[in-house]
């Protein structure tokens, strides 16, 4: 009886290995698509220019440039900044001076997360803005689009 158990959890999980490398093919199949066509679509020099000009114009795209500028700054200023504190400090440290190191750390990290959340709902609140006046013009330009049709009618 046991090796009919033993059989049939072994038959079950070869069933669950292949169901899962099936949808795995399914999708590498799409995200090799999804690639092909964007390689393709940028191949193309007059689509490409398209492209890399409404992305030249958007301002979201410039916001978000600079403020990940912004961040790669900062990122690399205190990477450099702690490797002169480590060289500096030397590499003999006590047990002691360790776990205080790690406890500032904790609170650099900490502190940088906060200023990345803080910089990210700035960006969100940038991109509802631009949303809204986006949406705001398409709905000017539609209205004005119906009235002077309108006129043009009565005409």
């Amino acid at each position: 009886m046991a090796e009919k158990d033993k059989e049939k959890e072994v038959k079950k999980t070869q069933d669950e290995n292949s169901e899962s490398s099936e949808h795995s093919s399914v999708n590498l199949a799409l995200l090799g698509g999804i690639v092909g066509a964007g390689i393709g679509l940028l191949s193309n020099s007059e689509a490409n220019k398209r492209i890399m000009k409404r992305l030249g114009e958007s301002e979201m795209i410039r916001l978000a440039g600079a403020e990940f500028k912004k961040t790669a700054t900062d990122l690399l200023r205190e990477q450099a900044l702690n490797s002169f504190k480590d060289v500096a400090k030397g590499t003999s440290e006590s047990v002691s001076s360790a776990k205080d190191e790690s406890n500032d750390e904790l609170e650099d990290i900490k502190n940088e997360n906060k200023q990345l959340n803080d910089r990210l709902d700035r960006i969100e609140e940038m991109l509802g803005q631009l949303a809204e006046s986006k949406s705001s013009t398409q709905k000017k330009t539609a209205s004005g689009s119906k009235s002077s049709s309108t006129n043009s009618r009565k005409s």
